[in-house]
């Protein structure tokens, strides 16, 4: 399973309602996930949240 989301700032919460959604859709114990940056760059503190 792939889902794809983008925009909001994971250091302050802004995600945390689909993030949580996410995690129950897919109906694992300890799903996987990956984070990839814009290629512009993002603030560390994104990063260090995931």
């Amino acid at each position: 399973m792939l889902v794809l989301i983008g925009g909001g700032s994971i250091a302050n919460g802004e995600t945390l309602a689909i993030d949580r959604y996410i995690v129950e859709f897919c109906k694992k114990e300890q799903p996987h996930h990956l984070f990839i940056p814009t290629a512009s760059g993002e603030p560390e503190g994104h990063i260090v949240a995931v």
